[in-house]
């Protein structure tokens, strides 16, 4: 994929309420590459990192409740319109309870996220991971959602 092909989708999603691009493969496909080589002139954040940072100080049981405000405070913290979030399989975690493909969508209305996703697009289904690993998860796409897979 072509990196004026996603440039041009940033400035697409820029336009809209929801300003959500997702980049989708499977490991090794060179999302992250795409993120860095992007990041020239926008904000790179390795999410889970970022994140797990801010979490520490919560006790367990306060996390879920929590979880989306740390993550608005992310956002709201870059000085950049877009943003690119790469690692973002904390989201993922059982115990933080959040819907990521809604968690996304939700913080893209304050900036331009692009996300790296780990996983496969049929054309109707976004596909987090794969069958038979715990973390497995098929989201419908049902929205207008700026997909674009990478592929070696």
């Amino acid at each position: 994929m072509a990196l004026d092909t996603i440039k041009q989708q940033i400035s697409e999603a820029s336009l809209r309420e929801e300003k959500l691009v997702i980049l989708v493969g499977p490991p090794g496909s060179g999302k992250s590459r795409i993120l860095r080589q992007l990041s020239k002139k926008n904000n790179y954040l390795n999410l889970s990192e970022e994140l797990s940072r801010r979490l520490l100080s919560i006790p367990r049981e306060k996390r879920p409740e929590q979880v989306f405000y740390l993550l608005q405070e992310i956002v709201e913290s870059q000085q950049e319109s877009v943003l690119l979030f790469d690692n973002i399989e904390i989201l993922f975690l059982p115990e933080l309870d959040l819907e990521p493909l809604k968690v996304l969508s939700k913080l893209s209305r304050e900036k331009t996220i692009v996300a790296a996703w780990v996983g496969s697009f049929d054309g109707s289904q976004l596909i987090w991971s794969e069958p038979g690993r715990p973390d497995y998860k098929v989201f419908s796409t049902d929205k207008d959602y700026l997909i674009t897979p990478i592929l070696d």
